[in-house]
C-alpha cells in the first residue's frame, strides 16, 4: 500500500516537471530517484519503476512559507 503512495506520488512529480520543475525535483530527491530527464517520456510514467526497500530522504518543505504580517 505505502509502495503505491510513493509511486503515485513520483509520477505526480513526473508530471509536474514542465510547469514546476524545482518543486518536482525535490520530491524526485526526496524519493531517492535520480536525475532521469534524459529517458524518454514514455519510460518515465511507467507504473512500478520506484525501486522498493530504500530509505526516503528527510522531509523537507517544498515551498517557502510565506509570513503574514499585521500592520496595526
Amino acid at each position: 500500500m505505502l509502495y503505491a503512495l510513493l509511486e503515485a506520488v513520483r509520477l505526480t512529480a513526473v508530471h509536474l516537471e514542465p510547469f514546476l520543475p524545482g518543486p518536482a525535483a525535490r520530491i524526485l530527491v526526496q524519493l531517492g530517484e535520480q536525475d532521469d530527464t534524459g529517458r524518454p517520456y514514455s519510460e518515465r510514467v511507467r507504473w512500478g519503476v520506484l525501486a522498493t526497500g530504500r530509505c526516503l530522504a528527510a522531509p523537507a518543505p517544498l515551498f517557502p512559507r510565506l509570513e503574514l504580517h499585521s500592520t496595526s
